[in-house]
């Protein structure tokens, strides 16, 4: 089979302080639980959570559609698909 190539379209997702809005930042630590679980915390307020499943900043992918343009909504939307496939926090 020859190859294929299909342009895609990458994201950043991060996540924002429930407290303060800054951005959270991942401690490098993993607790080993089933799930694991990944400890963040707020650089500009302290604010600590923990994660299952997956720490922040993660990239998330989407295949191109040609001649289509992708709106704010249908990104906030494909956002909220992606993160219910990873699991919950």
């Amino acid at each position: 089979m020859p190859e294929v190539v299909i342009p895609i379209k990458s994201y950043v997702v991060k996540y924002a302080c429930p407290k303060c809005g800054e951005y959270m930042e991942w401690g490098g630590g993993e607790f080993s639980t089933i799930p694991p679980q990944y400890p963040h915390f707020c650089p500009k307020c302290g604010y600590k959570e923990t994660f299952r499943n997956r720490h922040y900043p993660f990239f998330a992918y989407e295949a191109e559609r040609p001649n289509k343009r992708l709106h704010l909504t249908a990104l906030r939307g494909l956002l909220r698909r992606l993160l219910a496939k990873v699991g919950g926090r």
